[in-house]
């Protein structure tokens, strides 16, 4: 992890770094969504390692980013041609914001799916005209009441992309969920290849990534790859110090965590004092025990809960409660991988065996 973590440093070299890898590393490069940053890096400091065949899985993947950054960027002009044809404006988030943006190649940052913010409210006209587009379903919500609450309403795919389209950050009852901004005030233009994008300001992005990695931390696990979105994002800011504390002032209540995520990006920045930024010490156990891509079912049900308690309005928390043990016939159906919905099969939802 120190190794992965030195070749993604924003400084100006890497030396020395190139002895110490090996399979594991390029393995875990590819796991933590860094692979093609720290083959760009490497090349762009010596172009003896464009044919280095140890690192063919990370130039691999940094040609593929490449081309499959077109194809993404093709499908969001399609997609919002389709959607101001209704008077519904979309912001880029997440890989399709960095990518166009803040990273200054877009072969660097792989991104899974598409991820677009439409206004609080729209999500759900903004997905039945993409369907009514040609989009096919790829999963199944809980209920409708879920698919209100949550960040985003069902994922689809539209043109082979995958998309997801949000209509607020996160979900009502999660704990980094704000009510008090419009983004859409608070968003920016950008030009890439010719279409313009339209993000969020440096200020509301530093948020959603910082607040996306620290809650991801409490889900059970964290990639590298976001701690360098952070980080870069960071450092194009002239006064560091006053940018972090804008973004622990949006949501006051959670600077712990906020400031341990961007403890954790500061490694990366090159030049930064941080006995001055940070004053005591914000990270409370290693860096590496986090680094863990994993599937923790249970938490996630626990933390579902809490959100769903979290959420405002009684009748909406006992239906949402309901749903979440005892979910629509079609969600039984799509997650079982079964045509016939019985009381059965409730009872091994509820106790997991």
């Amino acid at each position: 992890m120190e190794t992965l973590i030195k070749l993604c440093w924003l400084g100006n070299t890497t030396t020395g770094v190139d002895a110490n890898i090996d399979q594991d590393i390029i393995a875990l490069g590819l796991q933590h969504g860094v692979g093609a940053w720290c083959y760009s890096r490497l090349i762009s400091i010596d172009s003896k390692y464009a044919n280095d065949e140890l690192l063919l899985p990370w130039k691999k993947l940094y040609i593929q980013t490449s081309i499959k950054y077109q194809q993404k960027l093709k499908v969001f002009t399609q997609i919002k041609k389709l959607f101001l044809k209704d008077n519904i404006s979309v912001i880029a988030l997440k890989g399709m914001a960095l990518a166009s943006g803040v990273y200054k190649d877009e072969g660097v940052r792989p991104m899974g799916d598409m991820d677009l913010l439409v206004p609080e409210g729209e999500g759900m006209r903004a997905l039945q005209i993409l369907l009514k587009a040609g989009a096919q379903m790829t999963v199944v919500p809980r209920s409708v009441l879920h698919e209100e609450v949550h960040s985003h309403v069902r994922a689809i795919l539209f043109h082979g992309i995958l998309i997801e389209i949000h209509q607020r950050l996160f979900s009502m009852g999660g704990t980094f969920y704000i009510d008090s901004i419009d983004l859409f005030e608070h968003s920016i233009n950008i030009t890439k290849q010719g279409v313009n994008l339209q993000i969020l300001s440096d200020l509301h992005m530093g948020y959603h990534l910082v607040a996306h990695a620290a809650s991801n931390i409490v889900g059970g696990g964290l990639r590298l790859g976001w701690l360098l979105d952070v980080a870069l994002l960071w450092n194009q800011v002239a006064d560091k110090n006053k940018y972090m504390l804008d973004v622990l002032a949006v949501k006051p209540c959670l600077k712990k965590e906020m400031t341990r995520v961007f403890y954790m990006a500061s490694l990366f920045l090159p030049n930064l004092n941080r006995s001055v930024l940070f004053e005591e010490k914000e990270v409370l156990q290693d860096i590496s025990s986090l680094m863990i891509v994993s599937k923790v079912e249970e938490k996630h049900r626990v933390i579902n809960i809490v959100e769903i308690l979290r959420t405002p309005g009684l009748d909406k928390k006992m239906k949402l409660l309901w749903r979440e043990f005892f979910p629509v016939a079609e969600y039984m159906r799509y997650r079982y991988k079964t045509h016939t919905v019985t009381p059965w099969l409730y009872f091994k939802r509820i106790f997991r065996f």
